[in-house]
């Protein structure tokens, strides 16, 4: 998903992003601009039309065919679907710099203060990352 995105957002963007993200879902807000220069987000609204504007959008999807709705969403998805290809060569790019013996201290320590643990560095984990334990 993020190389979809990233294809979505300036190279800059993207990059930023990746490599040093001011904010982690789950830990702190983004700002709803930055959110919007992210591709997080597709639309803005006035914090005080949120309510209206999610109640308007929910009746109006449940008031569609489930069958027409069930086809628009495989459509979409057929239509954003990242090519396996990418992904192989995604992991690949990660392992080669991540997996590298330099790193191998760094990823330990990671995992000791609980990489891939629910309650773990997980929920700021670009923070994490970028501190030597």
């Amino acid at each position: 998903m993020g190389e979809h995105r990233s294809r979505l957002i300036h190279d800059d963007a993207a990059s930023e992003r990746h490599l040093a993200p001011p904010y982690r879902a789950g830990r702190r807000r983004f700002p709803a601009q930055l959110a919007a220069e992210y591709g997080y987000v597709n639309r803005l609204l006035p914090e005080g039309e949120l309510d209206d504007f999610v109640d308007t959008f929910a009746h109006r999807i449940a008031g569609f065919d489930k069958a027409a709705l069930s086809g628009t969403k495989k459509f979409v998805d057929a239509a954003t679907a990242i090519p396996a290809e990418d992904y192989a060569a995604a992991l690949a790019a990660f392992r080669r710099t991540a997996g590298r013996p330099e790193t191998a201290d760094h990823r330990r320590s990671l995992f000791t203060r609980g990489l891939q643990q629910p309650q773990g560095i997980e929920l700021d984990l670009g923070k994490h990352i970028a501190e030597k334990a």
